[in-house]
């Protein structure tokens, strides 16, 4: 970053013909007859001599003249397009960087309107014309913008502030860093033309070949069907979307949407009018070349299946008669049923059947219903903080693992309950004083109930799934999937666990979002307790904090 509070040397300046010169081309002095791109004042030619200062121009003593150096960047790049006749514009979408050559340059002359005057004007041999600001104070404004957008015009906006007057001509000619494009109607002409081409190509191939290779749909293999009626049933008026209609030599009809990605996108599709006939799209942004295409390489889409939406509708109505089950669009799974997991599959749900682009989940309503009675009459559930979690959890379980998490918070509910019962008694008793190691805890009893509960309570009294563990010393590594919270981003973790005056520490040292990556780190960490002495912070000295 150049400093704010220091201008560089001067190094070009205006001659008596208003041209940008370098100081290495003038006489020494005021013979230079060189004056301030900014002020106009006239500069003295500093040139220095062999290992001294670097030449510059330099204002006269008496002039209070600021920000000449800037006015030098400005006037320079103007000179440089103009004398080059071109400048290095960057990309936009699908337009590579290019340099743009003109036939025509005007610098700072009035255009049609005084309130869009730009810095310079280029003209392309197609009769483009290209407005190029040269930002070296202010850029070009919110106001300005828009004008330039309602008005159409290409505008591209040059940063030169942080650029040295020795590198700016390699900088516009080769570079298309600190640029944007304001507004760029010109290249948009060119990308809609080149658009126009393609869906024409596409359309083009259906009519020669009166064959096209159709994709996959569910249990309906790819294949090529021929065609021996085909129409244009509609093109838009600036071609870049063309719908046609075509019978297979076995009478069924197709209908294929012909477009740039933005025209199929804002398309309205016909299969609610049509629903005998088969409806797909075709991206003609996937043609990228102007020799012969082919079928089998174009980006085609199933909007409408009708023979399987058939089949579909006759299955959900046989859904729909049967009481045990229910149907539901899938996204409500997501966003509305509490038996859902955030991801992976649902015990309940039996399949899923998509029906003009929207899919449903067949939910098997009868056995939810008796899983949720059962969870009611062991009132399970009743003010507990895992009432909203039972049939949430998990990435991946099966519906056998699925009953192992009910059994076990069945089991927690009921330690909760008796450590709250136990709270209550001891509050309405007096209490004795005894010492803490009364109370004391092995790693060994630890060890033993990781054993035989098969499930790990964590610090905070909720459930959590032993993945792994292993004892070094008297320490134990333990990696968990943490069973109680709803939706958890961070699902796996890791604690060190050990004993410190009688008392258990957890130690949680990482969470994961996934299980491959939490054994990756369990291993290392593994590796590296086992390398080395490792000792808690709190380990070093056990003895600190006996009474005695």
């Amino acid at each position: 970053m150049r400093d704010k509070n220091k201008e560089p040397k001067l190094t070009y300046a205006l001659d008596s013909s208003d041209k940008m010169v370098h100081i290495g081309s003038v006489e020494r002095g005021l013979s230079c007859h060189c004056r301030c791109p900014k002020c106009k004042e006239f500069l003295i030619a500093k040139l220095g001599h062999e290992g001294g200062r670097q030449a510059h121009f330099a204002h006269q003593k008496d002039s209070d003249c600021h920000g000449s150096y800037m006015s030098a960047l400005h006037k320079l790049a103007e000179q440089i397009i103009e004398e080059e006749m071109a400048v290095m514009a960057p990309a936009y979408k699908e337009i590579d960087k290019q340099r743009l050559v003109f036939e025509k340059v005007e610098v700072e002359q009035r255009v049609e309107r005084k309130d869009l005057q730009p810095d310079i004007v280029g003209v392309t041999s197609n009769g483009a014309r290209w407005f190029i600001e040269i930002r070296n104070t202010h850029e070009v404004d919110e106001t300005k913008k828009a004008k330039l957008i309602e008005s159409n015009i290409t505008c591209l906006e040059i940063d030169v502030r942080e650029q040295s007057l020795e590198n700016l001509k390699s900088f516009l000619l080769e570079s298309t860093e600190s640029r944007e494009w304001i507004n760029n109607p010109n290249y948009e002409s060119q990308i809609a033309e080149a658009m126009r081409v393609k869906v024409s190509q596409v359309e083009k191939l259906l009519f020669d070949n009166q064959a096209f290779v159709i994709p996959a749909y569910g249990k309906f293999e790819i294949q090529k069907v021929h065609f021996d009626k085909l129409t244009v049933v509609h093109k838009s008026d600036d071609g870049l979307f063309v719908r046609v209609k075509a019978y297979s030599t076995e009478g069924i009809p197709y209908m294929f949407n012909i477009g740039s990605q933005e025209s199929l996108n804002n398309m309205t599709p016909l299969f609610q009018k049509e629903p005998d006939c088969n409806e797909l799209t075709i991206n003609a942004n996937s043609v990228y070349s102007d020799t012969a295409i082919h079928s089998c390489f174009l980006d085609t889409k199933w909007l409408y299946h009708s023979q399987s939406e058939k089949e579909h509708e006759t299955i959900i109505r046989e859904y729909q008669s049967n009481p045990q089950y229910e149907l539901r669009p899938k996204s409500d799974c997501y966003t509305k049923c509490k038996y859902h997991p955030f991801l992976g599959k649902c015990i309940y749900s039996k399949t899923i059947i998509t029906q003009q682009g929207v899919d449903y989940v067949v939910c098997n309503k009868r056995k939810r219903q008796k899983d949720e009675a059962g969870v009611s009459s062991r009132n399970m559930i009743s003010n507990n903080r895992y009432s909203s979690d039972v049939w949430s959890q998990s990435l991946d379980e099966t519906s056998q693992e699925n009953n192992l998490r009910l059994k076990y918070f069945t089991k927690v509910s009921q330690i909760k309950t008796k450590r709250e019962a136990s709270i209550v008694q001891s509050q309405s008793e007096p209490l004795h004083d005894t010492l803490p190691f009364d109370r004391s805890r092995t790693i060994e009893e630890f060890l033993t109930q990781l054993q035989s509960k098969g499930f790990y309570e964590t610090a905070k009294g909720l459930l959590a799934k032993i993945v792994k563990y292993d004892r070094i010393d008297d320490r134990i590594l333990l990696l968990y999937r943490d069973l109680g919270e709803v939706r958890t981003v961070w699902p796996f973790h890791i604690d060190i666990i050990y004993v410190s005056n009688g008392a258990l520490i957890r130690n949680q040292v990482a969470v994961f979002t996934n299980e491959k990556a939490a054994h990756d780190s369990y291993n290392k960490r593994l590796l590296g307790m086992r390398k080395h002495n490792y000792k808690m912070p709190s380990e070093e000295n056990n003895d600190i904090d006996l009474p005695f």
